[in-house]
């Protein structure tokens, strides 16, 4: 009888295994390459950005229908959310402005506040029914950056913000016709026309994300849990998402944020509420 004994190969080579790891290493850098986290981090700086700036936008036209003679600043000037020590900002390299026209400044320890003192000199706290509870400021907040927030007044106003990612730069210039890459949102545009903060006269429409509310489901008298529905648009957008709810027009509570992507077609969203008044 003839035994042959086959060898079993348990483990691999030194050779193989560099192979291996030259493999994956070229997978990765591949991934790395392909994903650009560096941008996609941009773009979701950004998206808060603009998410911010519609915030504003959304209350400051809330209170102007609640008090049309609501005092919304001093015309003819650059309100920053970089807080100063000088009364003309001067210790922030800002750009200049043109004759008649001044910066404002801010102190660090007003900077978030809603009645007036803060970056926005809008008394957002004079009406129970805004639920507005601090003045948001950008992501990075750095003149020396570009990447801040400014507000103009003058019977009407805009906002605008530094934008970073490729894909903001590019709506940015859209809105301002090619004039200017930051982004622009108010009801007059051409309040800064004249400034390095300007660009068309008149604000363009884009496809910013869209969102509508539905009826809440999961709901009875004495419940004390309910779901909220909706869907969100995001119009090509990296868009999130989350509900505000309570008792009264100032909410007072809200949902955790979801992402709803950056697709171009409506989704379903919703949040499951819980800790209810049953009856209330």
């Amino acid at each position: 009888m003839k035994i042959v004994w086959v060898g079993q190969k348990d483990s691999f080579t030194l050779v193989e295994l560099l192979i291996v790891i030259g493999i994956l290493a070229v997978l990765t850098a591949a991934v790395i390459i392909a994903l650009n986290p560096a941008e996609y981090l941009k773009q979701a700086r950004d998206a808060q950005r603009v998410q911010n700036l519609s915030s504003l936008n959304k209350a400051l036209s809330t209170l102007e229908a609640i008090d049309p003679s609501v005092d919304l600043g001093t015309a003819s000037t650059v309100y920053v959310s970089v807080p100063d020590s000088s009364a003309t900002c001067a210790n922030l390299g800002l750009p200049s402005l043109p004759d008649g026209w001044s910066y404002a400044y801010v102190a660090s320890s007003t900077l978030y506040d809603v009645d007036g003192t803060g970056w926005i000199p809008v008394n957002f706290a004079s009406n129970g029914a805004l639920a507005l509870s601090a003045l948001p400021i950008d992501p990075t907040n750095s003149t020396s950056s570009d990447l801040y927030y400014t507000y103009t007044p003058g019977g009407s106003w805009v906002l605008t913000a530094g934008v970073e990612s490729s894909k903001y730069q590019a709506i940015a210039l859209e809105i301002s016709k090619n004039v200017n890459d930051r982004y622009q949102l108010g009801t007059d545009a051409s309040l800064v026309s004249e400034t390095v903060y300007g660009g068309a006269a008149e604000v363009v429409a884009i496809d910013t994300p869209s969102v509508t509310t539905s009826a809440a489901s999961d709901t009875a008298y004495g419940y004390t849990t309910a779901t909220v529905n909706g869907t969100v648009n995001p119009n090509g957008n990296a868009t999130a998402y989350w509900f505000e709810y309570g008792t009264s027009l100032s909410y007072g509570s809200s949902t955790d944020v979801q992402s709803a992507g950056s697709g171009s077609e409506a989704i379903s969203a919703s949040s499951s509420l819980t800790g209810l008044t049953g009856g209330a």
